[in-house]
């Protein structure tokens, strides 16, 4: 192998020559009198940031596992934040399109209007709204959660027991709401998609006092949407409103309330057969359904909460929180079940059934965090308490009939157009109240 030096030549000729071309210019500066620079003040919030606005997919801090305002490289788990910009760009309009993009999270729906959601293995039931736990009383979602209401959502994977109660080894999703803004802003967004689906929302908050001391926020929209499956139609409704109030200049109010309606016609209630009587694999059609025409699964939830936040000295903050949160069901399903034959279709029966859910949850919530200095270092601390109340009435009802074993036979699924007689669904042998 053969050196060759002269590259090396020049490459030090071209350095010498720069650092003598710059030498005249720091004598230059160096002889010149020193100025005095203005002095700036920069403040600001690591945390309560809104992601709207900002087109941006990433936040600056996160309060889903600590309460505290610590940036993802602080936080000792898995963290992803989903922002308003992200969730407007691909038109993730539900939670399900929300955690379907999310990483390590699966979204499990076992009919159209049931789903559950798992993480490393397990289900997720641990569920905050801006930071305030909720525990799901079930392991499934029934409707759809819209997202209008919401400035983004936080995912924390990994048992997160210090702010849930008892941890799960899943994830923590954290809702956090749109707050009211000091500026005027208006908006409405209008979309529309395959089988039919409409949805406009219209977003308008600013100062509601002169001085600015008081704010309003309110969203509003509606949805109406099909199916590639036969007679299926989802029709939702949307209000959120909330208040802000500066009581004093360290004193914050916050009122807010949402309810949101999700109903739906035809709506699947179990699956399809998955084989023949011989053995052999079923091949429907992508649009077929076991639903009834008379069929439905209406959803209602009211979402309320006050909160009020307090600057102490020291850096120190103090938050009390009271929420409530209620979940109306409402059905009348249809479950075809049995081993149809390949040749004649024939084999399935009907067994009809209503359900009616309500689920009332209460939570209190108060905690202080801030600072604190031991052994000539500076840490942070948070001190709480947390209380929190469930109720729930579930009834079922079935045709008497039904519950004695006698079932009404049902043609086959590639002639099946949902017209069923509606029985009497008064009977409840094993409902609950």
């Amino acid at each position: 192998m053969s050196l060759n030096p002269e590259p090396r030549f020049r490459r030090k000729t071209l350095i010498t020559a720069m650092m003598c071309a710059t030498l005249p210019g720091l004598a230059a500066a160096q002889g010149s009198e020193p100025k005095a620079l203005e002095a700036l003040d920069v403040t600001a919030s690591r945390g309560q940031v809104a992601s709207e606005a900002t087109e941006s997919y990433i936040s600056g801090a996160s309060t889903t596992s600590m309460k505290m305002e610590l940036s993802h490289r602080e936080v000792p788990q898995a963290v992803t934040v989903i922002t308003r910009e992200q969730m407007d760009d691909f038109a993730q309009n539900d939670i399900n399109d929300v955690l379907e993009g999310t990483t390590g999270v699966t979204v499990e729906s076992v009919e159209t209007d049931r789903t559950y959601y798992t993480s490393r293995g397990f289900d997720i039931n641990n569920f905050q709204y801006d930071g305030v736990g909720m525990p799901a009383v079930y392991d499934n979602v029934q409707g759809e959660l819209d997202t209008a209401f919401f400035d983004r959502v936080e995912v924390v994977r990994g048992a997160n027991g210090l702010m849930t109660g008892s941890g799960s080894p899943a994830a923590t999703v954290n809702f956090i709401r749109k707050r009211p803004t000091a500026d005027t802003n208006a908006s409405v967004a209008v979309t529309g998609g395959s089988w039919d689906k409409k949805r406009i929302v219209g977003d308008v908050s600013g100062a509601v006092s002169e001085s600015g001391a008081v704010r309003g926020r309110v969203v509003a929209g509606y949805e109406d949407k099909g199916s590639y499956l036969d007679r299926y139609n989802n029709e939702k409704q949307m209000f959120y409103g909330v208040l802000e109030a500066d009581l004093t200049d360290t004193t914050l109010l916050t009122l807010g309330h949402a309810v949101q309606t999700s109903d739906t016609d035809s709506p699947l209630w179990g699956a399809l057969p998955l084989f023949y009587s011989d053995g052999s694999a079923t091949d429907f059609a992508r649009s077929t359904s076991t639903a009834s025409d008379w069929s439905y699964w209406d959803n209602t939830q009211h979402n309320s909460f006050v909160e009020l936040r307090q600057e102490l000295a020291g850096g120190w903050r103090a938050t009390g929180t009271v929420f409530r949160l209620e979940n109306e069901s409402d059905s009348e399903l249809l479950y075809q079940f049995g081993t149809p034959d390949r040749q004649t279709g024939q084999g399935l029966f009907a067994y009809p059934s209503q359900y009616d859910l309500d689920v009332e949850q209460w939570v209190v919530d108060a905690y202080a965090t801030g600072p604190f200095t031991l052994a000539d270092r500076t840490h942070e601390l948070v001190v709480g308490v947390n209380w929190s109340r469930s109720e729930t009435e579930d009834e079922s009802r079935f045709d008497y009939n039904y519950t004695q074993g006698v079932f009404v036979p049902l043609p086959p699924l590639n002639d099946w157009d949902g017209n069923f007689a509606k029985p009497d669904l008064v009977y409840a042998p094993s409902g609950s109240d």
